[in-house]
């Protein structure tokens, strides 16, 4: 995710294959067995949730950059990045509990109750398929080397990954043999995202419009249209600080929530 973000600039990732259940569609069920199913999924759900739309990794990516720029050295920044986080955690962590006992969980959020069973659900689901298999025992037992003898090959989860690192490989050998190469092997790693379906015709536009003033402006042009872009995506944001206005006004005023806006 990291690197997507910094080969590319995309600020929002929604990825859904997450090495957890990468792992576990690739080795089977029984090769993996439940306990590691759930240890791998409970770090997957933590560390790199596949529908989460933030990401500390991708925080951090853009941090360093910016400590680059400023030519500010790492060990005082962690030092304020250590601190910065344990008050996060100190002020968020009591908050959240108290909000949640106090007014109940927020039940319109699909992501509250999504993440925390996501999971455990699959490995409920994987052990009564093994069950019904009479395969349970034998994948509470597997361990070390032995899980290699179980492993359960499923010819469309192996296609699937065999054709896209032959894409992504080719495509990066495409582009360090020949600079004109147009096709970032990065679109193979967020064409089934949502964000890759909602930000596809920005970014193409985006392109679009710098490839038409370099070629007839110049790098001159160039640089004289950066403020308009910039003026461009600060005039949406400024919309979407609008719609969170107006439906504040309208909440006060009717006493009812106002109509879901997205700014997507």
């Amino acid at each position: 995710m990291a690197r997507i973000l910094a080969e590319t600039g995309i600020f929002f990732l929604m990825p859904w294959w997450g090495p957890g259940v990468v792992m576990i569609g690739l080795l089977g069920a029984t090769a993996v067995g439940p306990q590691t199913q759930i240890i791998m999924l409970l770090i997957t759900v933590v560390m790199i949730y596949p529908q989460a739309t933030e990401s500390i990794i991708l925080f951090m990516t853009n941090a360093l950059k910016l400590l680059d720029v400023r030519q500010i050295p790492y060990g005082r920044a962690t030092l304020w990045c250590v601190g910065a986080m344990l008050i996060a955690v100190v002020i968020a962590l009591p908050l959240t509990l108290y909000f949640q006992y106090d007014r109940g969980v927020n039940s319109d959020d699909a992501q509250t109750w999504r993440i925390p069973r996501h999971a455990y659900l699959p490995v409920m689901r994987s052990q009564l398929r093994l069950a019904s298999q009479g395969q349970l025992e034998t994948a509470n037992r597997v361990s070390g080397l032995q899980r290699l003898v179980h492993v359960t090959v499923r010819p469309d989860l192996w296609a699937a990954m065999g054709v896209g690192l032959v894409l992504v490989l080719a495509c990066s050998a495409a582009r360090l043999r020949w600079p004109g190469w147009p096709v970032h092997p990065v679109m193979f790693l967020i064409w089934t995202t949502a964000p890759g379906r909602w930000f596809c015709a920005s970014f193409l536009v985006g392109w679009l419009i710098k490839r038409l003033v370099v070629r007839f402006g110049g790098t001159r042009a160039y640089q004289l249209c950066k403020p308009l872009m910039f003026g461009v995506i600060a005039g949406e944001m400024l919309a979407g600080v609008l719609a969170m206005l107006i439906g504040a006004a309208y909440y006060l005023i009717t006493g009812q929530p106002p109509p879901k806006f997205s700014i997507f």
